[in-house]
């Protein structure tokens, strides 16, 4: 690799604002990496959506066969917008709202 001549040995500072691809810091707590390997695997993810008889409300339920903790990252879209919202509580248990657009929820283990 090429060294320019109007480069000094200081870390470059990208702020928040930064749109450019040249700092790999999203924000102060997120970083994004290279992938260095691919493994493909093949699971299961069913997802049944229902209506609760009682409250007339959506009922959204996830079963998988992914081993070890799964977070569903989501939210909801209104009237075909594609404009995603945080639903109203109540959340379902471990639920935590992601950058105040989307939440994530770690998936309960049922016996």
């Amino acid at each position: 690799m090429k060294k320019s001549e109007a480069s000094s040995s200081q870390p470059q500072n990208t702020s928040p604002q930064d749109t450019g691809l040249s700092g790999k810091h999203i924000s102060g707590f997120y970083e994004e990496y290279p992938i260095l390997k691919s493994e493909y695997v093949q699971n299961l993810v069913t997802v049944t959506v229902r209506r609760d008889i009682e409250t007339h409300k959506r009922l959204v339920e996830f079963d998988t066969d992914i081993s070890g903790d799964v977070v569903i990252h989501w939210g909801v879209c209104k009237d075909n917008n594609m404009t995603w919202e945080i639903p109203p509580e109540p959340h379902p248990p471990t639920t935590k709202i992601f950058r105040q657009k989307a939440l994530q929820t770690l998936l309960q283990v049922c016996p």
